[in-house]
C-alpha cells in the first residue's frame, strides 16, 4: 500500500511540474510583424504613456530580428538582436512607425550592442536631446528626422574601438535643417548640424579626445542610475570600465590646425570628418615647423 501511495505522489508531483513548464518550452515566441497594429508592439503602456515596454516589428515575415524596447524616466532603451528599423511611410495611423511618434516623455535614447540597425526610428519627437549608441556595429544612419531638439549623438559609447558599420561621412547626414529639425537631403537650405556628435572610434581621430568629449556629454544628461548601469564607469557608468585604446599622439603645427579648423567652420569639409580629412594634411606641418 505504502509502494502505490509513493506511485501516486511522484506521478502527481509529475503532472504538476509539468503544468508549471512556460510556453516558450514548448512553442516559440510570437513576434509582431511590420504589418500588425501598433498595439501589438506593446507589452506595457501605450502610444505616448510615460512608461511603457515591447517588441519592435520584424520587417519580413520569419526574419531572425528580435528587438525589444523600454521606456522609463525618460530614457528609451532599445536591446535585443537585428534590425529595428521603421517604415517612413504610414499608412494608417496604427502604422508601427508611429510607434513613438510625439511621444513628449523620451529625452534620451540608448541603442544597444546588438542591434545592427535603426533607419527610421526616432521620428518627430518633440523632446528627443540624446542619442547614445553603445556599437560603432550598429548602422545608424537615418536614424532621426524632424526631432528639434536633438543636441547630441553618442556613438561607440561600449569603448570596445570596433570598426564602424558605416562610411564616416554619413553621419552627416544626421544634421539639422536651419528650422532646427533633423533630417538631410531636402532642406531649402543648408542643414546646420547636431551640435554634439561624437564617434568614439581612433580610425576617425584622437580617441582620447573623443572619450572625454562623450564623458562631458554624459554627465550633464543626469542620466537615471538605471541607464547609467548600461555605460562602462569610464563615462560615468555603472557597468565594469574598459581598457581605452593606445594611441600615439599626434603633434602638428598650431598653423595647420588653424587652417584646417576654418575648412572645416566653413563647411568646405564635411561636418566633423575634417579629423579624417584634415589628418594627412596636417601631419605635412609638423610642430616644430
Amino acid at each position: 500500500m505504502k509502494r502505490h501511495k509513493r506511485t501516486l505522489a511522484l506521478l502527481l508531483c509529475a503532472v504538476l511540474c509539468f503544468n508549471a513548464l512556460p510556453v516558450s518550452a514548448f512553442a516559440a515566441e510570437t513576434w509582431p510583424d511590420v504589418d500588425d497594429s501598433i498595439y501589438d508592439f506593446f507589452t506595457a503602456g501605450s502610444p505616448g504613456s510615460a512608461e511603457g515596454s515591447g517588441k519592435l516589428p520584424t520587417l519580413f515575415g520569419g526574419s531572425d530580428d528580435r528587438v525589444t524596447w523600454r521606456l522609463s524616466d525618460d530614457v528609451l532603451v532599445i536591446g535585443g538582436t537585428g534590425e529595428a528599423i521603421m517604415p517612413y511611410a504610414e499608412s494608417r495611423v496604427d502604422s508601427p512607425g508611429t510607434l513613438f511618434k510625439r511621444n513628449p516623455y523620451i529625452e534620451t535614447a540608448i541603442i544597444q550592442e546588438g542591434t545592427t540597425s535603426t533607419r527610421c526610428l526616432f521620428k518627430f519627437m518633440p523632446n528627443l536631446k540624446n542619442i547614445i549608441v553603445m556599437s560603432n556595429e550598429t548602422d545608424v544612419n537615418g536614424i532621426a528626422c524632424d526631432c528639434p531638439q536633438m543636441n547630441t549623438i553618442i556613438v561607440g559609447a561600449d569603448l570596445k574601438d570596433s570598426s564602424l558599420a558605416m562610411g564616416y561621412n554619413e553621419f552627416d547626414s544626421i544634421n539639422k535643417t536651419t528650422n532646427n529639425y533633423t533630417g538631410g537631403g531636402l532642406a531649402i537650405s543648408y542643414p546646420d548640424p547636431v551640435d554634439n556628435m561624437v564617434v568614439l572610434s581612433s580610425s576617425c581621430g584622437d580617441f582620447q579626445k573623443q572619450f572625454s568629449e562623450a564623458k562631458t556629454l554624459i554627465a550633464d544628461m543626469n542620466l537615471p542610475q538605471f541607464a547609467l548601469d548600461l555605460l562602462p564607469a569610464n563615462l560615468g557608468g555603472g557597468s565594469a570600465s574598459v581598457e581605452l585604446p593606445e594611441q600615439a599622439p599626434v603633434t602638428v603645427s598650431p598653423w595647420a590646425e588653424s587652417i584646417v579648423d576654418e575648412a572645416e567652420a566653413q563647411k568646405l569639409f564635411p561636418y566633423r570628418i575634417y579629423d579624417v580629412y584634415g589628418r594627412d594634411f596636417r601631419s605635412l606641418f609638423p610642430a616644430n615647423h
